[in-house]
């Protein structure tokens, strides 16, 4: 142990000549019995707090709990026992006023660790194309299902049971043919998800913008095993509730783009939805692999739009992304706040009105990266100190 103590206290292995400050540290170097005992503890006060927190409301609920704290406990083993390298770096440009932060791990060659970072790393976005680089908000997130497919397949399977459980005491429905028709149609929802999660990758991506007579549009889109299904389930659950105020204000087949059929929806409008995103209706598009959802000013445009954009065969976009240029999202989505808008104002449209965060695929690896334009503190509204003090 004192061996291994004093290479970590090396100021040699703890320097890295690519940040302004940095922290590299060797996880393979840490002695075993350290690492033992370490996961040891946290699994133990993982189990503790599972324990005393609220009991879950039903089956799904139990079982989503106990897979995400095996997970977690799986990730951190696996993190431990067959890491490499973990560095933390910080970055900051004086000239472009920009600063970065950077947590990367990589994983021991041919380890578990280092096969599922290289399979993050293959992973193509589906939505990288989604919206646009000037975009106020865009976030894009594809990560593979080969490591967790049978734990997400369990959680699906004990919301199946919860469903049809609360189906049975609905009282709006009004026989037992109808409580049987709604678990068929939940349970081919359910059949889809599942679907999904065994083609071996999940993708999603969002984005809002500015739509047209300065209204704020939301265009968003995930990726299905059978989308074609998903938009005949659409048809059936119509249907079975047209009856159903809400649903008759779905209108079908309303246009169509390519192989995709997009459906317009109107829903209630106040005050807020109208002063965001104003009077038209937004629109729903099913295609054989995917679904997607629009809303806000000229969304029927920008969602063909989208429908008919053509993923990139590579994209430097990394498998997640978030990117958001706050001082543009501000003045896009503040009404009222007129100090607030005059120093959105200040940063907008500039290199530093930029707060992404990624991860990126690095060899055996991954790397969170949080980069941020230093300008931005000026949206932030500090007290006055002398008003502070009184």
């Amino acid at each position: 142990i004192p061996t291994a103590l004093t290479k970590l206290s090396d100021p040699s292995k703890i320097s890295n000549a690519k940040y302004d400050i940095a922290l590299d540290v060797s996880i393979a170097s840490i002695p075993e019995q350290l690492k033992s005992i370490f996961l040891s503890t946290l699994e133990t006060s993982g189990r503790q707090a599972l324990e005393s927190g609220p009991e879950p409301e039903n089956e799904a609920g139990k079982v989503a709990r106990d897979v995400t704290i095996n997970a977690a406990i799986a990730a951190m083993n696996a993190i431990v026992i067959d890491g490499d390298r973990l560095t933390l770096g910080v970055d900051v440009d004086a000239k472009s006023r920009l600063a970065a932060l950077d947590l990367g791990i990589t994983g021991k060659a041919n380890t578990d660790l280092a096969k599922a970072m290289t399979a993050y790393g293959k992973t193509q976005p589906m939505f990288a194309s989604i919206g646009s680089d000037s975009a106020p908000l865009r976030m894009v997130v594809s990560y593979p299902t080969t490591g967790i497919a049978d734990q997400l397949s369990e959680v699906i399977e004990a919301s199946r049971a919860t469903i049809n459980e609360q189906i049975e005491a609905d009282e709006r429905l009004d026989d037992d043919k109808d409580r049987e028709a709604a678990k068929g149609l939940a349970g081919r929802l359910l059949d889809i998800t599942k679907a999904t999660v065994k083609t071996g990758s999940m993708h999603s991506g969002i984005v809002l913008e500015e739509g047209g007579k300065g209204k704020v549009r939301v265009i968003g889109g995930a990726k299905v095993a059978d989308g074609n299904e998903a938009g005949k389930l659409l048809d059936d659950v119509i249907k079975l509730s047209k009856e159903n105020p809400d649903l008759a204000k779905v209108k079908v087949d309303v246009a169509k783009q390519g192989t995709a059929r997009i459906h317009a929806v109107t829903a209630d409008q106040n005050e807020d939805t109208l002063k965001y995103f104003g009077d038209e209706p937004g629109h729903l598009a099913f295609r054989s692999d995917s679904l997607w959802g629009a809303i806000g000013g000229d969304n029927l445009v920008a969602l063909k739009k989208a429908l008919d954009a053509k993923p990139a065969a590579r994209t430097a976009l990394s498998p997640i992304s978030f990117q958001v240029k706050p001082g543009a999202l501000f003045l896009l989505m503040e009404k009222d706040d007129q100090d607030l808008l005059e120093r959105a104002k200040e940063v907008a449209g500039k290199p530093g009105d930029k707060l992404n965060v990624d991860i990126a695929p690095v060899s055996n690896g991954a790397k969170l990266r949080v980069e941020f334009g230093i300008d931005l503190l000026q949206l932030a509204e500090f007290e006055d100190e002398e008003e502070s003090d009184k």
